[in-house]
Order: C-alpha cells, then structure tokens, then sequence
C-alpha cells in the first residue's frame, strides 16, 4: 500500500508543477499585442502616414543622415514635414498615395541632412514629423555611428549644407543661409 500511495503523491506532486510552470505565460502579455521595434530605429504613426526604422547616422559635430521610410496607406498624397534638432529649416516630404519614400543617402528617395549633430553616436536626438491632417508627433531617434559596417555608406552628399537631396514629388525648404541648390536625382 505505501508504493501505491507513493506513486500517487508523485503524480499530483507532477501534475501540479506542470499547471503551475504552464500558467505562467497565461499571465504574461502576448508579445503580438505590443508594437515592438524589430530594427536598429523607430518607428511612429502619422495619420495615414507610418514612419519606420528612423535612424540618424553620424557623430557629434559632424553632418548626420536621417535614414528610414514613409508609407502612406492613405488614398490621398501627404505632405509631411521633417523637422530634426539641429536642422535649421523643417524638410517636406511629399509622400503619395500608396507609396514608400526612403530616407537615407545616395540612391534614396529623399535625403534629409543634419549640418552638425548635437549629440553623440550612442544618444538620442529629436525629430518631429508634421502633416496638416495629423498634427505632430516628436520621436527619440537613436544616433549611430559610420563606423558600424551597415552604416559606412551612408554619408550625406558631398559639399551637404543641410538642404536636402531629393528626387522627383519630394519637396523640401531649404534653409535661407544655404548657398547650395538642392541636387535632383534622376528617377
């Protein structure tokens, strides 16, 4: 009778450890239900506009690149308008209906560059994205350095001034003490 007793102690004793280990993540959040940055930047929503993987590439002192994209799900084009701490005139994005724009260097759609960086690689920075229907929206965007290899080509033009380098259906406003024309880039 002991071994019957026995075995039956450790049957209970093992089914409540497997209810016990198993309610666990009965408990937790499901990771689906959170938005989780799955890329070295951030993202943020804008209305019908998503900006995705926002990173600033560059050091402090020097020119920094904005790279990342904007995805209008909307039926209708929108204008959005970059605004970056150390940028001295905001940057309009138009960005149509249906389409991806790519931030970042050369072969980019359009190309948004900070003059001198105020902060390290390594820290954050501020960047504001506006539009008229949406409002505003201000993100921490991470600052990474040219020197990690997925970044050492993304440099701003060269003679940058900080007016931005965009193709055909990006507009942009120039900063008044930019001496520089902005390049278009055939499509």
């Amino acid at each position: 009778m002991k071994t019957l007793s026995r075995r039956t102690f450790a049957g209970v004793v093992t089914a409540g450890v497997l209810l016990t280990t198993g309610g666990c993540s009965m408990f937790s959040g499901t990771q689906v239900l959170e938005p989780a940055q799955l890329s070295d930047g951030v993202s943020t929503d804008l209305g019908e506009v998503h900006a995705g993987a926002l990173v600033v590439v560059g050091d402090k002192g020097q020119p920094g690149v904005l790279t990342g994209a904007l995805t209008n799900d909307g039926a209708q084009p929108v204008s959005v308008t970059i605004a970056a701490e150390g940028l001295t005139t905001p940057t309009q994005v138009q960005v149509p209906a249906g389409s991806l724009i790519r931030l970042g260097a050369q072969g980019a759609d359009a190309v948004v560059v900070i003059p001198s960086l105020a902060v390290a690689a390594g820290a954050m920075t501020n960047v504001q994205l506006s539009s008229p229907a949406a409002g505003q929206v201000q993100v921490q965007v991470p600052v990474l350095s040219r020197d990690l290899p997925y970044y050492a080509t993304v440099t701003p033009p060269s003679g940058a001034t900080g007016a931005p380098t965009t193709v055909p259906g990006v507009t942009e406003s120039p900063s008044a003490t930019d001496t520089q024309e902005p390049t278009t880039s055939p499509s």
